[in-house]
């Protein structure tokens, strides 16, 4: 999960989609925009409707114990809640995973879209590693004229790079269906869903990330290039001189959106080491509101706010897992 990303094209990747009215969206985004740089405001819920995936990815905490765990999932009645607690307190954003693989239930993923778009959501999105963004799943999602963007990992170039990283993964075959959707899309003539592609920088891949950019630039909605957060059990050295930048670094994730996990655990941001700080659990309406003003966020806010306290060790950790040598 990068924290420190630089999205190219960022200004038509945020048009706002046609089945939205334009004065809603645009007050979403300045809200948001607002909120980015500490004007605090929960206007994002990420949702994680259950903790599986597919793939075993090289930095990612959900691969370490996939196979012996099991798998949490929200209920039907889980998601209302949280859905109806988020839109009363003000979310307008719902982003439909955390680090699992949102689309090995699309018919799940359309459902809660539904229910979000109905309860006053205007921007609904997910990231996906793209092996099940097949034809007959991107259909639906052209056709549900629910979902705003849809963010695609790659973090390769190359097929052996990929397969690296990216574990369980068809390299040739995840490039395919992010061209099979570009052109299906023109068939429905629609811009929407957006497709974005990312590329997380480890020390694996760093010397792919122009090739990348190249590549892709032409042909989706937008390239990001994000710094590397590793999982906290990484094995990964530390180098605390180095990371010294991004140590300082805003984040501007615990003033604009909480995570809820599909054990309906309320975390304070989207970073692997944000479940390291737990806030709480979702008990009912009020959870959501409380847990965002409560004192364990606001402290966490207020170490961003003032240069002068010293980060959660958390946040410190999460910033210092970043790689130093880019400039995302």
């Amino acid at each position: 999960m990068g924290g420190m990303a630089r999205l190219f094209k960022a200004e038509d990747y945020f048009n706002c989609p046609p089945w939205i009215e334009s004065e809603k969206w645009n007050d979403y985004r300045l809200k948001y925009s607002a909120a980015s740089k500490g004007n605090e405001s929960l206007l994002q819920v990420d949702l994680e409707l259950a903790d599986n995936c597919n793939y075993r990815c090289l930095e990612c905490p959900i691969s370490d114990d996939l196979i012996s765990r099991k798998i949490n999932k929200l209920t039907d009645e889980d998601i209302d809640l949280i859905l109806k607690s988020s839109a009363e307190n003000g979310a307008l954003a719902l982003k439909l995973n955390y680090i699992n693989e949102p689309l090995l239930d699309i018919k799940r993923i359309l459902n809660t879209a539904k229910k979000a778009h109905d309860y006053g959501f205007v921007d609904i999105y997910f990231t996906t590693n793209g092996s099940l963004l097949t034809y007959k799943n991107s259909i639906k999602l052209i056709e549900s004229k629910l979902i705003s963007r849809i963010q695609v990992s790659i973090d390769a170039f190359t097929k052996d790079t990929y397969d690296k990283i990216r574990r369980g993964g068809d390299f040739e075959k995840v490039k395919k269906h992010i061209q099979d959707f570009i052109e299906l899309r023109k068939t429905y003539n629609t811009l929407f869903p957006k497709i974005r592609v990312s590329f997380l920088t480890l020390p694996e891949n760093k010397h792919e990330s122009k090739l990348f950019y190249d590549y892709w630039n032409e042909l989706v909605d937008a390239v990001a290039l994000q710094s590397s957060v590793m999982k906290p059990n990484s094995k990964r050295e530390d180098d605390t001189k180095s990371y010294k930048k991004l140590r300082t670094s805003f984040c501007p994730n615990p003033f604009r959106q909480l995570v809820v996990r599909a054990d309906k655990s309320v975390l304070p941001c989207c970073s692997f080491w944000g479940d390291q700080m737990r806030l709480g659990m979702i008990e009912d309406d009020d959870s959501l509101g409380h847990l965002f003003k409560s004192k364990k966020m606001n402290e966490i806010r207020e170490t961003f706010k003032n240069k002068d306290k010293k980060l959660k060790t958390y946040c410190e950790q999460c910033l210092s897992s970043c790689d130093p040598t880019t400039d995302d």
